[in-house]
């Protein structure tokens, strides 16, 4: 009776391995893709410096001062002409700011900016804590004022562009903290996830009673896993986009998420590619393996 329910035993034991495996490999695959962000600054300012020659997040950015700019020159019940001319110098302030935002010298500042923003996130934990995190563009401040100069407008209020008027904000103090914590644990994630997915993998397969029929659901599996996890990363950045400080900083945020996670779509893509074409040819080598079966038993 023993020797019956042995094989059960071991069948349900490897579905238990199976599932496992297909959780925690997606788990593997993003800790992996976030250790190598978090040990590689100089791989995440070249995925950066790309961003901040986007035209998309340049005209948002150029937008949040645009907003900035309309406050400073709105005034207290203004009449309906004064409430006209200030959209109007909003409009014009909005366009130098893209002059601005378009120019060289605003990469060089965004590299900056974004290298300061990634330090305090990742190197420079234990000053971070219980502070936001943003993109500081003031560098450019001056050169916003020359292009307004040049403009030659006629403000009906004085408009003093400061400092703070070109600081983004793209994430909250509990946004950032949370990350912080992310960072902190990242390693211990992503050696827990790897040893969980290599360890069910490997019982999976041992304790299975038909291991290449096995094989095959395992790479189904993973495939299935890669497009669940192809899905989450679009929900996620949305998600992300959604929790910025302010407009301007959530569009240079979901740009910026987008770019560092090109590397993980790209593996997730191939995961699921790779795990759909073994799947596949498990399929045919049991399909194969029943028909010699057969025409042994038929022989």
């Amino acid at each position: 009776m023993g020797r019956r329910r042995a094989p059960l035993w071991r069948s349900f034991l490897s579905w238990v391995f199976l599932l496992i495996f297909c959780l925690a490999a997606p788990v593997a695959l993003v800790t992996g893709w976030a250790r190598a962000i978090v040990n590689d600054p100089a791989g995440y300012e070249r995925a950066v410096d790309a961003v901040g020659r986007d035209p998309r997040v340049q005209a948002s950015l150029a937008g949040a001062v645009t907003s900035r700019g309309q406050t400073l020159l709105a005034r207290e019940n203004p009449t309906a002409t004064e409430a006209v001319l200030a959209r109007q110098m909003a409009e014009v302030i909005g366009d130098a700011a893209g002059d601005v935002f378009a120019s060289e010298r605003f990469r060089e500042v965004w590299r900056a900016a974004n290298r300061t923003a990634y330090a305090l996130l990742v190197s420079g934990l234990n000053d971070g804590w219980g502070e936001p995190v943003g993109l500081d563009l003031s560098p450019l401040v001056d050169q916003l004022r020359e292009e307004i100069d040049d403009r030659g407008l006629d403000l009906p209020v004085e408009l003093n562009l400061d400092p703070a008027t070109l600081r983004i904000e793209v994430l909250t103090s509990e946004n950032a903290d949370r990350v912080r914590r992310a960072v902190q644990g990242i390693d211990l994630s992503f050696w827990g996830s790897l040893a969980a997915t290599l360890l069910s993998l490997l019982l999976a397969i041992g304790l299975a009673p038909d291991r290449l029929a096995t094989t095959g659901r395992l790479a189904f599996g993973l495939a299935i896993a890669m497009v669940a996890l192809m899905l989450l990363l679009l929900v996620a950045q949305g998600w992300i986009a959604s929790t910025a400080g302010e407009a301007g900083g959530g569009a240079a945020l979901s740009a910026i998420a987008d770019a560092i996670s090109q590397g993980l779509r790209l593996s997730a893509i191939g995961l699921a590619v790779g795990g759909l074409l073994l799947a596949a040819i498990v399929a045919g080598l049991c399909a194969l393996r029943r028909g010699t079966v057969r025409r042994t038993v038929a022989g």
